[in-house]
């Protein structure tokens, strides 16, 4: 499935009289973890916007969030794009304004043009 690495995880320890791995290992056994991620969908880098004006202006509101584009609040909304506060000479459709009453924008993937 997309988005998600492979898993293997095996225990060398005894056997019950079923042939079942006993699930808390006895001295002498061994675990053995193997985890890799997949290559193919890697971490995205976030860029200011190139739009006049629309580039991170530096403001930071109360909370200390807004300088710089990052996902401020991804502890409360993993899916977050980060964004950040722009000055008012920002014409982008998307511009919108927080409960600071700032300008903000979503930044751009680095990689994906405008």
């Amino acid at each position: 499935e997309e988005g998600e690495g492979s898993y293997d995880a095996s225990y060398d320890g005894d056997e019950d009289s079923h042939g079942a791995t006993q699930s808390t290992p006895r001295a002498g056994g061994t675990y053995s973890y193997d985890y890799s991620y997949d290559d193919e969908h890697p971490v995205r880098a976030w860029a200011p916007r190139r739009e006049p004006g629309c580039g991170c202006s530096g403001y930071s509101n109360a909370h200390g969030y807004g300088s710089s584009c990052k996902a401020w609040e991804s502890h409360l909304d993993p899916q977050q794009v980060p964004w950040c506060y722009v000055s008012a000479a920002c014409g982008a459709p998307d511009v919108r304004r927080g409960s600071f009453g700032e300008r903000f924008v979503d930044c751009t993937a680095e990689g994906e043009e405008e």
